[in-house]
């Protein structure tokens, strides 16, 4: 074998795969958000740079905020020492149980001025963009983690006019519910008198049904994924649209 030795070729560096870095905070046991990052990633000029917190399972008020003593040690544990453009924190029911105030301290601890985004925070984000404040809201979890989900839309000031809740406390679990369980539910969960239906839970895989049920509902359907990736990408100085609709496009 002839060896070659060092290159004599002289060595360019550039600043890397991507123009613009978005760090993910995902549960342990979420199947699905990184799908859906990838999907609404695709063609953009940025990359997605995931670690996961250590959760454990069922989902309760108490397990969630479990959460948060790991989220700054997580946040710095992404690519350290480079920059990041945000920092994108994939738990709806976590959001609420910590508080978007809490979750971006504790990012921001780690990542001083890094804009910090949470589904909750995404959602205040896309219905104020869009002019609607009373939701219905599709909750996956118990009906008490449902309820602490909207009270604390309320706090956001946010009016949540009618709550539906699917009785999953597994995050494995609400990643199986079938795309044709989740419609029938968004439907089920629908108010008249909402401006908007929201599906919450960043394992749902909800983000593609918002086409259809628009089409059904003929108003805005906003989903956690949705939001949050939105509302990180804006974050990151990225204009993107809200996505896969004639009212949020």
């Amino acid at each position: 074998m002839r060896t070659a030795g060092r290159s004599p070729t002289p060595l360019a560096f550039d600043a890397g795969p991507a123009a613009r870095r978005l760090g993910l905070l995902a549960l342990a046991t979420d199947l699905t958000v990184e799908v859906d990052a990838a999907a609404v990633t695709r063609g953009l000029d940025v990359a997605v740079h995931v670690t996961r917190l250590a959760f454990a399972n069922p989902v309760t008020a108490a397990s969630l905020r479990a959460t948060a003593p790991e989220l700054g040690a997580a946040a710095g544990r992404i690519v350290p020492g480079e920059r990041l453009d945000a920092v994108a924190f994939a738990c709806t029911s976590a959001s609420a149980a910590i508080g978007d105030d809490a979750v971006r301290a504790a990012v921001t601890a780690e990542r001083p001025d890094t804009p910090c985004a949470t589904p909750t925070s995404g959602l205040v984000a896309a219905a104020a963009a869009v002019g609607v404040r009373k939701l219905a809201v599709l909750a996956p979890y118990t009906e008490a983690v449902a309820r602490d989900l909207a009270a604390y839309l309320e706090r956001l000031g946010l009016e949540v006019t009618a709550l539906g809740w699917l009785d999953v406390d597994d995050d494995r679990a609400i990643a199986r519910l079938s795309p044709a369980t989740i419609e029938a539910a968004a439907v089920a969960a629908h108010d008249p008198a909402a401006d908007a239906l929201f599906c919450s839970c960043t394992a749902l895989r909800a983000r593609a049904l918002v086409p259809s049920l628009e089409r059904r509902l003929a108003k805005p359907v906003f989903t956690s994924n949705q939001v949050l990736l939105w509302h990180a990408l804006r974050s990151a100085g990225v204009e993107h649209p809200l996505g896969l609709s004639a009212y949020l496009a």
